[in-house]
């Protein structure tokens, strides 16, 4: 088996010997303008036995590795698992897709992936301090309105979010994935090059700061760049 960790453009050198999952050294596979990264002797049906934790720790490596492949070139990282039966089978996926393996190296030529996450700051619950029964119930049920209008005002901002990164992401032509959770948090994937990364950060500052647009109790973090795992 061809345990496949990324497929690259050539010419492609190792900067340095790397070791995969069953500690054998990576080697390359070379067809055409591509070049597969892979490791003989990893066992498929083991690895999928292994106990989460165990497992979760060969991910890591996956992942590691392909981060360490990323700092010396341009790639389309593959995804945990894959594998190919022999060389001949590996050869064969190259030359049967290397078109569009050779178009998403273009595309992602130059840029890296970056995650971008807005988080709201939510209001501190106040302790109520009604003794009697009466007031007590009173001041529930205006804590109980105010946290509701405090959520839909958040609700609304989320979707306003949503909306700013869409429209700056189409308007300069960004590709990107926007995730929303339950708690109003939003994740932004995106594909940028590293002035597009420092445009994109002064941007959501400018809206965090900015008194008319009303989202300065928003926090925001960005990723170090990463390989593209969402756009390959």
């Amino acid at each position: 088996m061809l345990y496949t960790y990324a497929i690259l453009p050539t010419p492609f050198q190792f900067s340095c010997p790397l070791f995969g999952l069953a500690d054998q050294p990576l080697q390359c596979f070379r067809l055409g303008q591509l070049v597969a990264i892979a490791e003989q002797g990893v066992d498929i049906s083991a690895l999928r036995q292994l106990p989460e934790s165990a497992l979760l720790e060969k991910v890591l490596k996956h992942d590691q590795i392909i981060a360490s492949l990323f700092g010396d070139s341009h790639l389309l990282p593959m995804r945990f698992g894959i594998a190919f039966v022999s060389e001949s089978a590996l050869y064969k996926y190259l030359q049967d897709n290397a078109q569009h393996l050779s178009d998403r190296l273009q595309f992602v030529a130059g840029k890296a992936e970056y995650t971008l996450e807005l988080t709201p700051r939510m209001p501190m619950r106040e302790s109520i301090s009604a003794k009697d029964g009466k007031s007590y119930l009173l001041a529930k049920k205006q804590q109980y309105a105010q946290q509701k209008s405090w959520g839909d005002r958040l609700q609304a901002e989320s979707c306003d979010w949503q909306n700013r990164l869409e429209q700056y992401c189409t308007h300069w032509t960004i590709p990107y994935q926007i995730v929303s959770t339950a708690d109003l948090r939003l994740k932004c994937h995106l594909l940028l090059t590293e002035k597009q990364y420092a445009e994109l950060s002064e941007y959501v500052n400018r809206s965090i700061n900015s008194d008319t647009a009303g989202l300065s109790h928003w926090q925001w973090q960005i990723s170090l760049p990463l390989p593209p795992y969402h756009f390959a």
